[in-house]
């Protein structure tokens, strides 16, 4: 599994009335601006004979959004490598398309009533092929000759889930007299149930059709035994070879060349003859279109292919929200795939042999930099965002997997495992579990460390969401795998160069010894602080000098070569749990949920003591009495127990920090925790499942830890108290197979998760009850004792 902090922002339906900028007249000018928006209507001339295209895109749209309408549609969609002109002029694929518009024909589509709609006139263009291009040109033709498959990625997946990946239904997972109903071939609602097949059974419940079965094109198409292709023949033009094999048996070696795709004369099993094929000597720019020169059943099969694709319900290619785990899911035949292969062999764990790696903090940092004022910039900028995290996060994951399994080399290998640290694909990964150590001690620091990387991600959650100016955090990853949990975050450019105590212009380094402060950056931190109702407080250093600081001492700003400021380690931004005094405390940490509920309770509570007592109360005084709630992030419970050699708190106002916190403890337990069991008595909140039972109790500030606390309150609520009582059950379930699994090597993974498993959902006596009769004998008496009733 893997989660992390897209550092998105704020969206719209956090501000008042959906505004992105936070007032009513920004809002009127942005909808003002959309009003008068114009619409580009792009004509586009494509090389599938005189077809033409017309999309209609928006005045921020790029060429890059040209070219996706033209790799989804299917009429277009074979053709991968091409150029687009405008007016017989090349142009940019990173060009906007508004500004391929001439001053006149904007100015005349703003004066014109109805839709502004400004006509492009764009040519697709051949374009020499090279080694990458011939690739993604081939796996693009995989994809579209491959039959849909039904996997739990599919959404026609999660409507049926009793169905396996064959399409077959499992009735074992059903009900069981609907089971048995369904396997007599009867249905109470529509007679016989004559087939248990995924495309006939959606047609007979949900109307729809689905042609899982359609005719093969060609059988096979694979790199040839031949490549790499040799010099003399690289200097004429030829980059790959490749054997297909025809639906006919006929097996054919074809040439890609810069020009386009050839059938050349070599006898499959013998030596290369480069030559054009005596009969088949034609040269066709697409695979496809020498496929149909050279075989009237790829030409007959492809239009029908095309022809069906056309007719599909959209339905059918949508992906679910939901994480494929290929492991948990039915075991599928493992079939030969020429095209899974070259995958493996050219993206070694997400990073393609030859290629250069992405400059990860460069694009998340561009992306977050990019202007929203406007709704469109503010659309553009989230679309950016959410494709540069969703592809670090799957870079991260691979590279994770990557560490796990001990294939990439580490930067300190004279240091313990659980010490080390990774670089891949510019990525920074480390463990976040402490110690591999059985001891009970041990264990606890394991979990302990597991929880600091959530409170991390959340810190990091809380400063993106602030988007304060001058002041960037990374994307960071946390990536669970086979018991171990690593955490991948991007690098800081220039802080492997260089000295790292160097870049730090704010926090403590050598372990405390040391602390950096300078007044522009504690001046920066104060502003965020003053959000996060953070108290400035004293610390000493372990050369006792004091520090006025605002931030958690572990905090660090660090300055990267391109000028950015990035805080990291901000484990620490919340307030202290108080009512947390077992193993547990140095980890445990108040939601910022319940922090801001906390502050406006307060607030409400001096308005209301000041109505009482007939006192005015002006919104001004309100917000500063608001802006004086802050929790000193710095609280140590026990500092004797704290190192002469680290900083330490200097505890003049430890008193009155410690009674903030106990109050804002009791506030949790006093006020938030009942309120949540009146909305869940009177149905004002209804989780059904334990992921939104998380939910909801972490929109009120309320951490995970305290569901015990809930099962209790909750006694006359038995959905509540079955939901709490599974999560439970899981959570406990997740760090005991955490921690086998962390023990246990790789051959003997699926054994620890079977034993685990049948430990957990099993039955004593290999599923025969007490008594020793077995299932189908109860199943007998539940049918008389039914049939009674």
């Amino acid at each position: 599994t893997a989660k992390m902090e897209s550092a998105e922002g704020c969206n719209g339906k956090d501000l008042p009335n959906g505004q992105l900028n936070g007032t009513a007249e920004e809002s009127e000018q942005d909808a003002n601006s959309m009003a008068n928006e114009l619409l580009y209507k792009v004509k586009i001339k494509t090389l599938a004979g005189n077809l033409t295209q017309e999309p209609t895109l928006n005045a921020g749209d790029t060429l890059l959004d040209v070219r996706h309408f033209l790799s989804e549609t299917l009429e277009t969609c074979y053709f991968t490598h091409y150029l687009l002109k405008h007016d017989g002029a090349d142009v940019n694929d990173f060009v906007e398309i508004n500004t391929l518009a001439t001053p006149e024909q904007e100015e005349t589509a703003r004066q014109s009533k109805g839709t502004k709609e400004i006509e492009i006139s764009l040519q697709m263009v051949e374009a020499c092929y090279e080694e990458r291009s011939v690739r993604a040109h081939v796996k693009k033709l995989r994809e579209i000759l491959a039959p849909p498959k039904v996997t739990p990625g599919n959404a026609v997946y999660q409507l049926l889930p009793t169905l396996n990946s064959e399409g077959q239904l499992v009735l074992s997972a059903l009900d069981q007299e609907a089971g048995d109903r369904l396997a007599n071939g009867e249905n109470e609602d529509r007679g016989p149930l004559e087939t248990s097949s995924l495309r006939e059974l959606l047609a007979y419940d949900f109307g729809m059709d689905l042609s899982l079965k359609e005719s093969r094109c060609l059988k096979s198409i694979s790199l040839s035994a031949l490549n790499p292709v040799p010099g003399y023949r690289k200097v004429q033009g030829d980059i790959a070879y490749y054997d297909v094999v025809l639906a006919d048996d006929r097996r054919v070696c074809v040439t890609a060349s810069v020009r386009g795709f050839f059938v050349n004369r070599t006898i499959y099993g013998e030596a290369l003859n480069p030559l054009h094929h005596e009969t088949y000597s034609q040269t066709s720019y697409t695979l496809v279109g020498l496929l149909c020169l050279i075989s009237s059943a790829f030409k007959r099969n492809w239009t029908k292919l095309i022809s069906s694709r056309q007719a599909r319900d959209p339905f059918e290619s949508w992906s679910s929200q939901s994480t494929f785990i290929s492991w948990v899911s039915t075991k599928s035949e493992c079939s030969p795939d020429p095209s899974r292969l070259e995958d493996s062999l050219v993206s070694v764990y997400g990073l393609e042999v030859g290629a250069s790696a992405r400059d990860w903090n460069e694009e998340y940092q561009g992306g977050k930099e990019l202007p929203k004022s406007m709704r469109r910039e503010y659309f553009l900028r989230d679309r950016t965002l959410f494709k540069t995290t969703s592809d670090f996060l799957e870079a991260a994951t691979r590279g994770a997997i990557a560490v796990v399994e001990n294939c990439v080399p580490s930067m300190n290998p004279m240091d313990p495992i659980s010490e080390q640290m990774f670089q891949y694909n510019n990525i920074f990964f480390s463990y976040a579990t402490m110690s591999k150590d059985k001891s009970q001690d041990a264990y606890f620091s394991e979990q302990a460390t597991y929880i600091s990387t959530n409170q991390d991600l959340i810190g990091i959650a809380q400063i993106n969401a602030l988007e304060t100016d001058g002041l960037f955090t990374l994307a960071t990853a946390l990536i669970d795998y086979r018991g171990s949990r690593v955490v991948a975050q991007v690098i800081i450019p220039g802080i492997l160069q260089g000295e790292q105590i160097n870049s730090v212009l704010h926090g403590s380094v050598e372990n405390g010894k040391k602390y950096l402060w300078t007044p522009e950056s504690h001046e920066s931190l104060l502003q965020i602080a003053k959000k996060m109702h953070m108290k400035e407080s004293m610390i000493v250093d372990g050369s006792g000098t004091e520090h006025k600081v605002c931030f958690p001492a572990e905090c660090k700003m660090i300055s990267g070569v391109d000028g950015r400021k990035y805080l990291l380690d901000l484990l620490r931004i919340m307030p202290p749990d108080m009512n947390v005094n077992d193993h547990r405390a140095d980890s445990a940490f108040l939601r910022p949920e319940l922090i801001r509920s906390y502050s406006i309770s307060k607030v409400i509570a001096s308005v209301n003591q000041a109505a009482e007592s007939e006192k005015e109360h002006s919104e001004e005084e309100a917000k500063n009495h608001l802006a004086k709630i802050a929790f000193n992030v710095n609280f140590v419970r026990n500092p004797e127990d704290l190192s002469e050699e680290s900083w330490r708190p200097v505890c003049d106002d430890r008193a009155a920090d410690e009674a903030e916190l106990v109050e804002a403890g009791k506030y949790l337990v006093d006020t938030v925790l009942p309120s949540l069991i009146n909305q869940f008595k009177f149905l004002e909140l209804s989780p059904v499942e334990g992921k939104q039972l998380k939910e909801a109790l972490h929109s009120h500030g309320v951490n995970m830890r305290y569901l015990g606390s809930l099962h209790e309150l909750a006694a006359e609520i038995p959905f509540v108290q079955i939901l709490c009582e599974r999560e439970i059950i899981a959570r406990c379930c997740k760090y005991i197979l955490r921690s086998g699994l962390l023990r246990t090597g790789p051959s003997h993974l699926a054994f620890v998760c079977a034993h685990f498993l049948n430990c957990l959902l099993g039955r004593a006596g290999g599923g025969k009850s007490a008594d020793g009769n077995d299932k189908k004998k109860q199943k007998e008496e539940a049918s008389k004792k039914h049939g009674r009733i």
